[in-house]
């Protein structure tokens, strides 16, 4: 019996809609896998994590006003840390004397707190009877204590991202500890934690913040011949602020880098870094603020009492404000194994419809063929 012509029309049709519809959702699979989107997975966890280095810094009134061209010429290689540091305590003990280094960079006015070059502590509980707590006793002319938590291998950018601890007040500076791991390759673009001297006399591991900092330093010793006071160097001359032409170019170099958004630096963040969220609180002292060391601190070898005038004085508290962390991973939304396995799958559908359409052809013909036998039987 001879097939009516409208069914094979209906289906010959249909199959080639279906090659159209796997055709363009492969297309659209492709385009969303080219795109390259991430979303962050963010998991709690308790565990004992180790506690940051923390760099504090004298800086005097006049830093304290201008940070950011970090222009003083001001020099502590003459400050001893007896006098500066009249007491210092972590986790309701003595500090070890190995756990505070002197740091021979900005001006030599800074002291770090369990850095790369010391036994890691770690932040057993939270709050601050358990955290870093400090006095330290600045000059006369200081404006106070610049102070930034940060990762021990990696370079305190103090100047562009420290906080300020003003004399004669008591600071308390609470952190929460996240974990970030970046994705490198296809979907992220991240940098390894990689050794290497950039821009110090000291090796720090990469990070993007010392980067955009050394992408600065070259644009001024590129323009200007001369450095940043607080990027110490053995050949190159200091920005001083009595050379007039050399500072105003430092400072035209600097006001044009932030500008311009740091558009000629290729600075990745890390793929795997670990970041602090600070916040502070500040409470005045009292005018007259008593101090007793006792013999087994590494500050001083005496068990001994005494008042200081509190405008001198600051008192810092750091401490962890929260028993967990956080652990940030990127993911990607789209991943690789995904996008083959769809692609895959729409293949296989594709060539099975492909196939279809020649056998319903064939089929015609027998029929065809079938028809004309019959008629000649007959």
């Amino acid at each position: 019996m001879k097939c009516s012509e409208l069914p094979r029309s209906i289906i010959r049709t249909f199959l080639f809609l279906c090659c159209a519809f796997l055709l363009t959702q492969t297309y659209f699979l492709f385009a969303e896998y080219l795109q390259y989107r991430t979303q962050m997975e963010v998991r709690i966890k308790h565990e004992i994590v180790l506690f940051p280095a923390v760099t504090f810094c004298s800086i005097t009134s006049n830093e304290q006003n201008n940070l950011k061209n970090s222009s003083s010429d001001s020099n502590c290689s003459q400050l001893k840390s007896e006098e500066f540091i009249l007491d210092c305590s972590f986790n309701r003990e003595p500090c070890a004397l190995q756990t505070l280094r002197r740091l021979h960079f900005y001006n030599d006015c800074c002291f770090s707190f369990n850095n790369k070059y010391v036994e890691p502590q770690h932040a057993v509980h939270p709050g601050a009877e358990f955290g870093l707590r400090l006095i330290l006793k600045t000059s006369g002319s200081s404006g106070g204590v610049r102070i930034i938590v940060h990762e021990q291998e990696l370079a305190p950018m103090i100047l562009q991202y420290g906080r300020n601890a003003p004399a004669g007040h008591n600071t308390a500076m609470s952190f929460k500890h996240k974990v970030i791991h970046r994705l490198s390759e296809g979907n992220g673009q991240c940098s390894k934690k990689v050794e290497r001297i950039i821009g110090f006399r000291y090796g720090f591991h990469y990070s993007q913040e010392l980067c955009v900092s050394d992408c600065l330093k070259q644009s001024i010793m590129k323009s200007c011949r001369c450095i940043q006071p607080h990027h110490p160097s053995y050949s190159r001359s200091i920005c001083a602020r009595n050379n007039s032409e050399q500072y105003a170019c430092m400072e035209r170099e600097v006001a044009s880098f932030y500008a311009n958004g740091n558009r000629d630096c290729h600075c990745a963040p890390l793929c795997d870094e670990v970041v602090y969220d600070t916040s502070l609180s500040i409470i005045a002292l009292p005018s007259l603020v008593s101090t007793c060391v006792s013999s087994n601190s590494s500050i001083s070898t005496t068990n001994t009492c005494s008042d200081h005038d509190s405008s001198n004085i600051a008192i810092i508290n750091v401490y962890s404000g929260q028993a967990h962390f956080e652990d940030h991973s990127e993911k990607a939304v789209y991943p690789l194994n995904r996008f083959l396995y769809d692609v895959a799958r729409n293949g296989i559908l594709l060539v099975l419809v492909a196939m279809m359409i020649p056998a319903r052809k064939k089929m015609k013909g027998a029929i065809a063929l079938e028809e004309r036998i019959a008629l000649n039987s007959a």
